[in-house]
Parts: C-alpha cells; sequence; structure tokens
C-alpha cells in the first residue's frame, strides 16, 4: 500500500545513494588512473578484490559477498569452495557453520584469493544464512548451500 511505496521503497533510504548524487560519466577517471595501464596483480589476473583495488576506488558496493550454509559436510564445502578461485567482482565468501560442533582443528581452507570468514551459529537453523552478520561488507550478496556446483561461473 501507501506505506510501502512511500516510506520503505522511497529513494532516500538507498543509502549511501541519493537520488541527488551526481552521475559520473563513463570516461571519469579513477584514482591513481594518471600511472597509465597497470595490469591486474602483475598480469597474473586476479579476483574481484584484486580487480577492485587496482581500480583504486573504494567502493565496496562494486563488489558482492558469498553466504554459504554448510552442516557437517567438510569436503563437500572445500569442493565448492575452491570452485570460487578468481571470481571475478567477489569481495568475501562467509561460510555459515550450521552444526553446533566446530569445524575440524585440521580442516584447511583454499586459498580462493579472498577472505573466508566462518560465522559460527549456536542453532541448526535453516534460516541463518538470512541473518545480516556483520562480516557482511557488500550490498549484493550471493546466498547459496554448501552442494551447489558453479559450472556456469
Amino acid at each position: 500500500g501507501y506505506e510501502m511505496w512511500n516510506t520503505h521503497l522511497s529513494p532516500f533510504y538507498l543509502y549511501p545513494q541519493l537520488p541527488f548524487d551526481p552521475i559520473l560519466p563513463s570516461d571519469a577517471k579513477f584514482m591513481g588512473s594518471d600511472y597509465g595501464f597497470r595490469p591486474i596483480n602483475k598480469g597474473a589476473g586476479g579476483s574481484g578484490k584484486e580487480f577492485y583495488e587496482n581500480l583504486g576506488s573504494n567502493k565496496q558496493r562494486e563488489q558482492f559477498t558469498i553466504i554459504i550454509l554448510t552442516y557437517e559436510r567438510d569436503q563437500v564445502l572445500i569442493n565448492s569452495l575452491s570452485r570460487l578461485n578468481n571470481l571475478p567482482y567477489l569481495n568475501k565468501v562467509v561460510v555459515v557453520w550450521n552444526s553446533v560442533q566446530p569445524p575440524r582443528e585440521d580442516l584447511r581452507w583454499p586459498d580462493i584469493g579472498v577472505p573466508v570468514v566462518v560465522v559460527r551459529t549456536n542453532t541448526n537453523d535453516l534460516n541463518n544464512r538470512f541473518k545480516p552478520y556483520d562480516v557482511i561488507e557488500t550490498e549484493a550478496v550471493l546466498n547459496i548451500n554448501d552442494y551447489i556446483s558453479f559450472y556456469s561461473i
């Protein structure tokens, strides 16, 4: 109704972007762009984090966070995480550990080019994936299960 359209969807609730912010032209220069062409990660490419740092921008809203819900499937989780290596625009992976048992001490997280943060929960609840964890720093969030295959990414 009226309240939803005029209060909750108001453009003034879209912080940090407001309707009066100037729109930058497509040829606007990034901070540090006067250095000329700079290959990402010294020519080795990289994930969204390296791309983001090379632009010189400080806007995390240009990236996204992946939240993975898992429950005592260590190897399945590790396989899924390893498929995220060098994913463009990925800022961070948040693993929601949905088991009351802690992760194994010898569990090795794969190096995927971005931080992997584990959030422990007190209860086994599928709704744990939707909680607003403080470690999420981006506006965009991709919420997946640990057994998802990433063939199309």
